[in-house]
């Protein structure tokens, strides 16, 4: 027998308000789970850019060295000395 003339299954019928309820409630939890998606992915972000600013300065750290670091703060602390005793002699 075809489809066609086979008796249709009984299906209770929900009405119109009721499924379109149901769609707004899916509707509103698909939402809500991008919503949080969207926050995880900017957390995500945030801890890239703070992981890649501690590499970048480690880094520049390293390539700097210890002498240099210290170098520079007694540069820093020296130079107005050396004018002022420059200017004496």
């Amino acid at each position: 027998m075809s489809d066609a003339t086979a008796t249709p299954a009984l299906r209770p019928h929900t009405s119109l308000f009721t499924r379109l309820r149901i769609v707004e409630a899916e509707l509103e939890a698909l939402k809500a789970l991008v919503a949080g998606l969207k926050e995880d992915h900017e957390a995500l972000r945030e801890d890239r850019d703070e992981w890649r600013w501690r590499a970048e300065y480690l880094l520049a750290e390293s390539r700097k060295g210890f002498l240099d670091r210290w170098g520079q703060r007694i540069a820093e602390v020296a130079t107005p000395f050396a004018r002022r005793l420059n200017a004496l002699l």
